[in-house]
Parts: structure tokens; C-alpha cells; sequence
């Protein structure tokens, strides 16, 4: 039988351990690329360039339409290239929001982080919301304007763009789609801002580069990664005990799965569990998902965490 392992943190406790290990002179700042727009589509790809030194995105504002699912992408280097090869990209997260109508004209907040860009590198991202046009006007899109622009501080520069779009707009209705990566649109500036840090740590460690949730643990058995499926959010988890030119995937657990268990069941429950029994997933009875499995010395690396995206705070620990 699995064992099921709490321990509780107070708040206090994460506080006092931040204030001793924190970073002095971090910069927090925000880049905006403007509000007002033009046109729409599908999604906007951009590039994000750190500076001298290297920054962690900590959110963006998106011009969106209707209520929908924004789903942020990232790749390592620019995003030319790429916009139509889906498996360059990794999902960096998805949250439910609710836009605007009609030829919409505000920004609305887009609480996903955590993806850190090297000093002086280039990462491509891409902001998705899909399409839907019955005829009367689009009742769910990206707002964007016309043409290509450079937005900077000390610290980052945001250049754009590309849309991500593959509507006929000449042809008839209804216009759907729900594909990030199945056609483009040139010259679009995407309108909204980018906020960032370039405090790095957690307890004076920098965080893994890949999207992980468990971003910190560098010796951690597993990776844990948001795994999203046409906006449908579930959780993929790796071996981190292959090489990364040999990805070892031991579990894939699917939205459907997680819907299938109460967001706060009377027990702790199990959600899947890896073929081999190695990985298991949980919904405790807090609301928490908890992810555990053995350590390479024979203990249980546990990690609970309360929400589905990159860049969250999360609690780690080993028992014997």
C-alpha cells in the first residue's frame, strides 16, 4: 500500500526563510507593448530577450475577447521558425479568463509564470485563445495591431510578432479553431505587458529552466510539468534520473482524470499511478494535489501543490 505523507508549513516559517536567503538589488519591472488594437485572431507569438542579467516572467496582461482559456507557450530561442511545429513548444500554463466584447480595447491579467530566460537569451512565447466567430462577430479571440515593434527596459525586450491564425476570413461561418500551430498571419504587434523579476531563488537556489513545477528540487526523482491537451490541463512526469537527450515519461495524467476525483474528496484519494507503481498522484482532502515517489537512496520524495501551472509555489520534503 502507498503511503500518504503530510507535513504542514506555516506561512511564518516560508517567510523567515525567504528574508534570510533573499536576493539583494532584484529588479522587478514590467514591459508594455501598448493596449489598443486593430485586428484579431487566434494568438500572438512574440520573443522575450533578458539582459544582463537573467529574469524570471512572473505574468503578462493579454488583449483577449469572450470568456476562454489563455494557454502560454514558450521554446527556447526565437519563435520564427517555429510557429507551425507544435513539438518545439512546451506549455508553460493555462487560466480561464474572462475578456472583453467586440473590438475590445482592455487587458486583462494572466497569472502564469515562472519561465526563467538566461542572460542575454532569447525565448519565444506564444499567447492562445483560440477562435470562434458564429457570424455575428468574434466571440473569442487575441487582439493585436498591425505590423512589427521592440519594447524595452534595463532589463528585458519584448519583440513582435507573428499571429497564430489559420481562419479563412473571406470564407464563410462559422470560424473555429482551437490549433495554436496550424497557420500564421505576418506583421502583428502584440498589445498588452509583460512582467518579470530577476530574483531567481527560493531559499538561494535558481530554478530549473524547463517549465517544471517543481522547479527548485534539483534532486528530486521526477519532473512535474503542466500537460495540456487542446487547453484541457493535466500533469506529465518524467524520470530525472535519464539524460535529457533520453526523456523517460512514467506518467501522464489527463484533465479528465483529475475532474474525475472531487476538488476536495472526504479521503485522500488517488488520482493515477505509473504502470509500475513508481509515481503516484493524489487529491488530499485540502484541495492539494501531492505527486510522490522513491528517491534513488530509497526514500519518498513528496510534492504537494495546489494549482496546475508552472511558476506556483509548491512544498517538497523526503521521508524515510
Amino acid at each position: 500500500m502507498t503511503k500518504i505523507y503530510r507535513i504542514v508549513f506555516t506561512s511564518s516559517l516560508i517567510l523567515i526563510c525567504l528574508l534570510v536567503a533573499g536576493v539583494v538589488y532584484a529588479v522587478s519591472g514590467t514591459v508594455s507593448t501598448g493596449v489598443n488594437s486593430m485586428g484579431g485572431c487566434e494568438g500572438i507569438f512574440f520573443n522575450v530577450t533578458a539582459g544582463a542579467e537573467p529574469i524570471m516572467i512572473t505574468g503578462f496582461e493579454h488583449n483577449v475577447v469572450g470568456n476562454t482559456t489563455v494557454q502560454v507557450y514558450y521554446k527556447p530561442g526565437s519563435y520564427q521558425g517555429s510557429e507551425l511545429n507544435s513539438g518545439a513548444w512546451s506549455s508553460l500554463g493555462a487560466q480561464a479568463v474572462t475578456g472583453g466584447t467586440g473590438p475590445n480595447q482592455m487587458l486583462t491579467p494572466i497569472a502564469i509564470g515562472g519561465l526563467v530566460i538566461p542572460a542575454g537569451q532569447t525565448y519565444g512565447v506564444l499567447l492562445y485563445t483560440g477562435y470562434d466567430d458564429a457570424g455575428a462577430g468574434a466571440t473569442i479571440a487575441t487582439r493585436y495591431a498591425n505590423g512589427n515593434g521592440n519594447f524595452s527596459d534595463a532589463n528585458v525586450s519584448v519583440s513582435t510578432g507573428t499571429a497564430s491564425c489559420s481562419i479563412d476570413f473571406g470564407g464563410g461561418f462559422p470560424r473555429v479553431d482551437n490549433n495554436p500551430f496550424n497557420g500564421t498571419n505576418a506583421n502583428r504587434i502584440w498589445h498588452g505587458s509583460l512582467s518579470y523579476t530577476t530574483d531567481l531563488t527560493t531559499a538561494g537556489r535558481q530554478a530549473i529552466l524547463d517549465g517544471r513545477i517543481n522547479r527548485y528540487d534539483y534532486a528530486a526523482p521526477m519532473g512535474v510539468y503542466p500537460h495540456s491537451v487542446n487547453g484541457n490541463i493535466g500533469l506529465s512526469v518524467y524520470d530525472a534520473y535519464t539524460t535529457r537527450n533520453e526523456p523517460n515519461e512514467l506518467l501522464v495524467v489527463s484533465a479528465a482524470q483529475i475532474a474525475a476525483v472531487p476538488e476536495f474528496p472526504e479521503v485522500n484519494t488517488l488520482i493515477a499511478a505509473s504502470a509500475d507503481g513508481r509515481v503516484s498522484v493524489y487529491r488530499l482532502t485540502d484541495g492539494l494535489f501531492q505527486v510522490q515517489g522513491p528517491t534513488y537512496n530509497g526514500k519518498e520524495y513528496v510534492l504537494q501543490f495546489d494549482v496546475i501551472q508552472s511558476g506556483i509555489p509548491y512544498t517538497s520534503y523526503e521521508v524515510d
